[in-house]
């Protein structure tokens, strides 16, 4: 113990300052977390059933970080505040009752110092007297926790709901974690069926016949759907047979795989498509229609034999 006799008050008046703190850190963080969480678990069950666009997911996930630390700033973050010992020493007498400004008093002699003409004696009781009634004073006879009780109780609640998810399906939730604040990236959710599409966009040449094949794996279903769209019209819907896919893969423990195919008799312009089998469905994918080359001019150059005496002409 300290031999320091304004020590105690010190102590105290920090103690209750750190605890106060503390207490407005904690109840801060409660409530981001009892704002974020169920935000982000509706945003990725969203997400997850209607595909949203790179850019919806980057507000998504703006919104969430804003609300969140605006609940956290109004439930106790806007209370955090540096050390003054005046306004701790008031907070103090405030909770404690009946002290007469006694810590107020007991500082303010210890700041100014002994007034000439007054007694010595008395300025040293004073200052005596509130490092006594500052040594019997714990912070948290000062600074009560209950207050967090049941915002803890949300925020744990929260949190085991989260943990219940991230256990029984955790490549889901890092799936919708990725999507919701990394969205530039190209990330799916897991799903029992697969739909292989090939590499990049197709190009098909103006007025010929191509196809747009469709490979499925794992759990795999007996029909498809796929969605057509031209400019800006609504998307026209397709139901597709699957087949068996006639090149399965060498391995013995190969899964299931079938193959669905749409014939494209002539294209005239760009158009985009998606796929939609089982529970899962593929991005839009890009096609894009080139024209063929058309002759505008033709030119000839004649070029006679010597003996003929006829010059050259262009025709």
């Amino acid at each position: 113990m300290s031999t320091n006799p304004q020590s105690f008050l010190d102590i105290c008046l920090r103690g209750v300052w750190q605890r106060t703190q503390r207490k407005h850190f904690a109840g801060g963080l409660l409530a981001f977390a009892r704002w974020f969480i169920p935000l982000f678990l509706v945003a990725i069950i969203i997400d997850r059933f209607t595909y949203l666009p790179g850019w919806l997911r980057a507000v998504a996930a703006l919104a969430l970080l804003v609300v969140a630390s605006v609940k956290a700033w109004r439930h106790g973050w806007s209370a955090l505040r540096g050390f003054n010992a005046a306004r701790e020493a008031q907070t103090v007498e405030l909770s404690q009752g009946g002290m007469d400004s006694l810590l107020a008093t007991g500082l303010q002699f210890r700041q100014s110092g002994a007034t000439p003409g007054t007694s010595a004696a008395m300025w040293e009781f004073a200052l005596k007297k509130a490092e006594t009634a500052a040594e019997k004073i714990a912070p948290g006879s000062v600074v009560s926790m209950v207050e967090l009780k049941k915002p803890l109780q949300f925020a744990l609640g929260f949190a085991a709901l989260l943990a219940v998810i991230a256990f029984l399906n955790g490549p889901f939730l890092a799936a919708g974690l990725g999507r919701i604040f990394t969205p530039w990236l190209a990330i799916s959710y897991p799903t029992k069926t697969k739909i292989e599409l090939g590499e990049g966009e197709l190009v098909i040449k103006e007025g010929a016949a191509s196809t747009i094949e469709i490979r499925l794996s794992d759990s795999v279903p007996k029909t498809a759907r796929l969605d057509l769209q031209t400019g800006e019209g609504r998307a026209r819907e397709i139901e597709l047979e699957v087949t068996d896919d006639p090149k399965p893969g060498a391995g013995k423990m190969e899964p299931a795989k079938g193959l669905c195919t749409y014939e494209i008799a002539s294209a005239s312009r760009d158009f985009t498509y998606r796929v939609k089998a089982g529970d899962a469905r593929s991005e839009w994918r890009q096609v894009r229609v080139i024209q063929a080359p058309r002759l505008s001019e033709v030119k000839v150059n004649l070029e006679y034999p010597e003996y003929t005496g006829r010059p050259a002409e262009t025709m």
